[in-house]
Parts: structure tokens; C-alpha cells; sequence
């Protein structure tokens, strides 16, 4: 519990990390380092315990082992198979809290060279190393990590994190062994520099390993600016022969911004999926273990230089196989998973069967055998005749020189015999096929050794004349396999059996037992059907009724599923003694007829005409009309109808009448007048 709070805590605090520095603490214009919770500003010796304390060293010369040197002037810090468990206190310093080595400038670069010598370790704090750069403004943040030791960093929140909040950011291993995990929730390596900066990591010489600890996690994340998702760009580069493996629920390596590319001369892990980048030289040996996988990048090689490529459930490309031969090793892989039973009295044997480059020993690591079995540890038989009834589980280890497997088995013991088979499937269907098919794969059924004895089968029958039938073997001991192999024939049709019902026998080996188990196989062959449609007969052509013709078996048939063949006397209508014709009206100018197919005259009568109006006539135009046969449709020629006569009624005549009248009146008078003024003018 008190670790989750502190890793909460921790979080908090690199969140507030993040803001300006002026709501914080007042910004020292130096570099400050933390080590176990102690600060170091001057060159000096540190021990360490095994609880992980860090004490500051006041004998003479160097301490005999477990210590720290600072060498201030060059900023290297050394660790000698130091153990550091306590972190930098809240109190002390809010910015690396919880860190085991931390580097803190919030003015300018904050960066560390790391020296290692033996093997040192850092646990149970929330960071395992901080180099931080706080400055929005200005400073990079820099961790390079060298020497011939190993260090193994765990954190509850990361293993290592190196982080500027305004340039770039990098991760250096030189020639060191680093190993980088997470025991809560984080990232293994986290390196966070500023907006659009760089963020790097290269490994030269050396080994790094990383693991993050959660499903969205991973073993190496790159991020940029405050959010982590910035434009930045983040690099991962390989020399020197090195090895990187990183794995983490949200990838093996992965950063918010653009794609990391591996590039260099190295080996590369990607959450197991390893990649030889360059002209790669093992300086020892390489295991690939379960779920791991390595191939070779364009251009790549790997050379073996006398080590070996060690494969322990994981996969290597078939290049990589080629190129390194016999360097390749594979542990072994035990591919026996169940032993049959015995029979007191009976003799027994079976042979443990491995994968695994040879040779490959055997032995009994827990358990027993039953009494009267032994096991020959060169071969991995187990046999000799039992004398005991009961049941013994037991482990057996295979062996070689590159590794060891273990597996639990158990042998059953009976005190009486048992003959018994299964088949598994007892019923076998091939598809349903039209004549003509392509060749059919085969299908297979399983035939066991139930019992504890050993036995002999055979099959009955051939097959009949549509199955071929072979057993690829006659004796099966307890708990062994045979299979029946039963292919369809080519070239069947459909009137071929389609139920094959038969049995395996089997008989103990001296023939005093005998029995049967049954199984069925079932094919089906459809006829590769035409539809024909009825037909009706004519004068000169015979019609039929519908049918359905086989093309291949030249079969005609009442229905598409093959039933009721028919002759041809059964389809054939024979055609029409009398003339026929198709009903079509023929014409001319004396009358219509019908033609039959021989081109006889039929029906042949008088057209029965009727008038058809095709313009209706107008006071103002004339219409048009034709003569056109009921019967076949002959049309005579168009003939003009006259306009038509408007005939005015009584009142509407005698109203338009006087109103003539009127005006002829009116314009007399007015004509009078007119005459009458110019001959006054005139007169005057």
C-alpha cells in the first residue's frame, strides 16, 4: 500500500513538474544530484548495505566493495556492486521525490555519466534514475551509462526517465549491461524531451533489457512537451554489436509522435519480434526464448563468432538457419503427452519422444515408475513388465546442452486385459458432387488402442466400386494411432452406391480375441442436369414434354433429382397430321388467310372492314379516316372528311340582326352630318 501511495504521489508531483517554475520553489542556478536519498555535490565514496542505504565513507582509500565514487570535476558517478533502495524524501526535493538517482537542474542541462563495475541494483523506489531538465525555457537532459558491470534499475512507476521540458532528451549505453523494469504501472525507460526537440537512445557495446508493467504501457517510450504527443522526433540507434530487448502491454517500443525506425549495427526487440539491423558478431551466446521470434533486416547478417544462436520455444528465419548451420541449438521441446496403460504379467514399452538438438538425456526427476519399469536415460524408453497394479505420476526431464524440460506423465498399471478400440469419426461424408468432378482429397479416421494390449487390425471389404481404402498400419500398441485413409474415386456417376457400412476388425496379437467396431462413409453424386422445356408440336416438327438430360451419363430424366428416367417414346409428342399455323393473319387487298408451316393456304376469307377515325373534322379543317379489317388489321387508304357546316340559331341571329341594323343607322347619320357641316363651310 505504501508503495502505491508513494507511486501516486510521485505521479502528482511530475505532473506539477511540468508547470511553470515560478508556482513552485524559487529556480537554483545549479545542478543538484541525489543518490539513495543523500546529495552529492563533492568528489567522494558512498557504501552501500544490503538494505540499500547509502552512508557516506570517512575511511582511508577506497572501500573494499558495495560503494559510490562522484568524481565532481568530470561528473562521473561510479557504482561498484552498490544496492540503493531509498529515495530522494518529498521534503528534500519535490521535483525528484521517491528517486533513487536523481539529477535536477531547473536552470539548464541536467546530465550524468554513469561508470559500472560488478553488478548493481536499484529497487523499491518509484523512479530508479530521474535526469530532469525543468526549465521551460532552456536545457537539455542527458544519461550516458558505461563500464563493464551490469545494472538492474526497477521502479514502481519507471526504471529510468529522462526528461527536458524544453530540448532535447537522451539515453546512452556503452558497453554496459542495463536492465530496466517496472513493479507497478509504467513504462520501463521513459525519455520526455520538449516540443518539436529530439528524443534519443542508442546502445553501443553493450545489452539493454526493459519491461513496463501494465496494457498501456511499454519497455522504451519516447514522448514530446508537456502532453507527450508533440511533434518531436525520437531515434533508437544500435553499435557495436548490441542487443536491445523491450516488451510492454502497449508495445516494445513506442512514442506518441512519429514511428521509431531502429537503425545502426545491432540486434532489436520489438515486444519479442527481434530484428538483426547491419553486419551483426554474437559476443555470446543468443537464446531466443517462447514467443520470441528473430529475422534478418534487408541487407543484415549475423555471425555466430563461435556462440550460438539458442532457440527455446521461439523462431529463427529460415536465413538466419542457413547462415549460422549447426550454431543454431534448439533446448529441447518433449513431445510425448500421455503413456498407455500396462497389464501386470505383460511386458511393457514405450519410448519418450523430444524435439531438441541431440543428444538429449532422460530421467525421472520426481516420482517413480511402477515397480518392474525402468528408464534408459540415452534413449528414453521405458519399459519391462510390470508387477504391480496401480497408478504412478511421475516428471521426466529431457536435457541437452542448451537447456532442460520437464513434463508430468503417469502410467496406469491394470491387473486384467482389455481389448478395446475407437474411431474418431466412425461416420466419413465427402461432398456433394456433380459427374465430372475434379479428384477428391481423401478423409481419414482415427483408429486407437483403447485398451492395454497390444493388437492387430484390418479393414473389411475394398471399398466397394466407389472408395479406395488403405491402413498405414496392422499392429497398434496401448494408446497408439493408426489411420484409415479413404479417397473417392474419379470419374463416378451418379447411379454409383453412395453408402458404404463396414467395420475394422482387430485380434489380440495370438488371435484368441477377436472383435469389431463399425463405421460408415457416405458420398453423394448429382447427374449434371439440363432443364428442357416443353415443346408443342407442329405440322412439320415433333414438340415434347419438359425434361432434364444428363450431358454426362446421356440420360433423360422426369425430375432434376435423377428419378424416373424416360425414354424417348415417353417424351417425344409426335407432330401434327393436319396443317397448323402460329395464328399470325396474312393479307392483301382481297382478303386474310393463315399460312401453315408447309406453306399452305388456311382460313383464308373476306376482310370485314370498319371505319377507323384518325383526325376529327373542324369548322375550320378537315379530318382524315381510314377503312381497317376487324380480323387481320388491313388498312385501306386515308379518305378526307369535310369541314364542318355552323348553322346560328334563331335568337342569336335575329339579336346579331339588329344589332347590324343599329349600327348601319348610326353611321348613316353620322355620315349625313358630316356632309352637312363641309357643305355649310363650303356654302360660307
Amino acid at each position: 500500500m505504501k508503495k502505491r501511495i508513494l507511486s501516486l504521489c510521485m505521479i502528482l508531483v511530475l505532473c506539477l513538474g511540468l508547470l511553470p517554475t515560478t508556482v513552485l520553489a524559487a529556480v537554483p542556478d545549479r545542478q543538484v544530484l541525489y543518490v539513495g536519498g543523500v546529495e552529492i555535490s563533492s568528489t567522494g565514496y558512498w557504501t552501500t548495505d544490503s538494505e540499500g542505504n547509502v552512508t557516506a565513507y570517512s575511511g582511508a582509500g577506497i572501500p573494499s566493495d558495495s560503494y559510490i565514487h562522484y568524481d565532481a570535476e568530470d561528473n562521473i558517478l561510479t557504482l561498484h556492486n552498490a544496492t540503493i533502495k531509498k529515495g530522494v524524501s518529498a521534503e528534500t526535493n519535490s521535483f525528484i521525490s521517491d528517486v533513487a538517482i536523481g539529477v535536477l537542474n531547473q536552470s539548464g542541462d541536467a546530465e550524468l555519466t554513469i561508470t559500472l563495475e560488478g553488478d548493481n541494483t536499484i529497487d523499491d523506489v518509484s523512479i530508479g534514475i530521474y535526469v530532469l531538465a525543468h526549465s521551460s525555457t532552456t536545457g537539455t537532459a542527458n544519461l550516458t551509462i558505461t563500464g563493464n558491470g551490469s545494472l538492474t534499475t526497477s521502479g514502481f512507476q519507471n526504471g529510468i526517465r529522462i526528461q527536458s521540458n524544453s530540448g532535447d532528451a537522451t539515453l546512452s549505453i556503452q558497453n554496459a549491461a542495463a536492465e530496466a523494469t517496472v513493479t507497478d504501472w509504467g513504462d520501463g525507460i521513459m525519455i520526455q524531451s520538449g516540443e518539436s526537440s529530439n528524443a534519443s537512445l542508442s546502445v553501443e557495446g553493450g545489452s539493454l533489457t526493459t519491461d513496463g508493467n501494465g496494457n498501456s504501457v511499454a519497455g522504451i517510450r519516447f514522448a514530446f512537451g508537456g502532453s507527450g504527443s508533440g511533434s518531436g522526433t525520437p531515434s533508437l540507434n544500435v553499435r557495436g554489436n548490441s542487443i536491445v530487448k523491450a516488451s510492454g502491454g502497449d508495445g516494445g517500443i513506442t512514442t506518441y509522435s512519429s514511428p521509431v525506425t531502429p537503425s545502426g549495427t545491432g540486434i532489436v526487440f520489438d515486444n519479442g519480434i527481434g530484428t538483426v539491423y547491419g553486419n551483426v558478431t554474437l559476443q555470446e551466446d543468443l537464446e531466443i526464448g517462447e514467443g520470441e521470434s528473430l529475422t534478418l533486416d534487408d541487407g543484415a547478417s549475423l555471425d555466430a563468432n563461435g556462440h550460438n544462436v539458442i532457440v527455446d520455444g521461439g523462431m529463427v528465419d529460415d536465413n538466419i538457419k542457413n547462415s549460422l548451420g549447426d550454431n543454431v541449438k534448439y533446448t529441447p521441446t518433449i513431445t510425448t503427452t500421455s503413456l498407455p496403460n500396462g497389464t501386470v504379467g505383460t511386458y511393457y514399452e514405450q519410448k519418450l519422444t523430444a524435439d531438441g538438438t541431440e543428444p538429449i538425456k532422460w530421467s525421472i526427476s520426481n516420482g517413480n515408475l511402477p515397480a518392474g519399469l525402468s528408464l534408459n536415460k540415452n534413449t528414453g524408453e521405458i519399459s519391462g513388465t510390470p508387477t504391480v497394479a496401480g497408478s504412478n505420476t511421475f516428471t521426466i526431464t529431457a536435457e541437452n546442452a542448451y537447456g532442460m524440460k520437464t513434463r508430468q506423465l503417469a502410467i496406469t498399471v491394470d491387473d486384467t486385459l482389455v481389448y478395446s478400440v475407437s474411431l474418431t469419426p466412425n461416420i466419413v461424408k465427402f461432398p456433394s458432387l456433380i459427374e465430372g468432378y475434379e479428384p477428391q482429397d481423401p478423409k481419414t479416421i482415427t483408429i486407437k488402442n483403447t485398451g492395454n494390449q497390444t493388437i492387430k487390425i484390418a479393414y473389411y471389404g475394398s471399398g466397394g466400386s466407389e472408395f479406395d481404402i488403405a491402413l498405414d498400419k496392422t499392429v497398434l500398441k496401448p494408446n497408439e494411432e493408426a489411420t484409415l485413409t479413404i479417397r473417392l474415386k474419379d470419374g463416378l456417376s451418379a447411379a454409383t452406391p453412395s453408402t458404404l457400412k463396414t467395420s475394422i476388425r482387430y485380434t489380440s496379437e495370438d488371435g484368441t480375441y477377436e472383435n469389431r467396431v463399425p463405421y460408415e462413409v457416405y458420398s453423394s453424386i448429382r447427374h449434371d442436369m439440363d432443364y428442357i422445356e416443353a415443346k408443342d408440336p407442329t405440322h412439320l416438327e415433333d414438340g415434347n414434354i419438359e425434361y432434364w438430360y444428363c450431358s454426362y451419363c446421356d440420360k433423360c430424366y422426369e425430375h432434376g433429382s435423377g428419378l424416373n428416367e424416360l425414354s424417348m417414346e415417353d417424351i417425344i409428342i409426335p407432330r401434327l397430321s393436319e396443317h397448323s399455323s402460329t395464328g399470325i393473319w396474312h393479307y392483301d387487298d382481297n382478303g386474310h388467310y393463315h399460312v401453315c408451316e408447309c406453306g399452305a393456304i388456311l382460313d383464308q376469307a373476306a376482310h370485314s372492314y370498319k371505319w377507323v377515325i384518325d383526325k376529327e373534322a373542324t369548322s375550320t379543317s378537315t379530318g382524315l379516316k381510314h377503312e381497317e379489317c376487324t380480323i387481320c388489321g388491313h388498312q385501306k387508304e386515308t379518305v378526307v372528311i369535310p369541314t364542318l357546316e355552323v348553322e346560328i340559331p334563331d335568337t342569336l341571329y335575329n339579336n346579331i340582326a339588329s344589332r347590324l341594323e343599329t349600327l348601319c343607322i348610326t353611321g348613316i347619320a353620322l355620315s349625313a352630318m358630316v356632309f352637312y357641316r363641309h357643305k355649310r363651310k363650303y356654302n360660307k
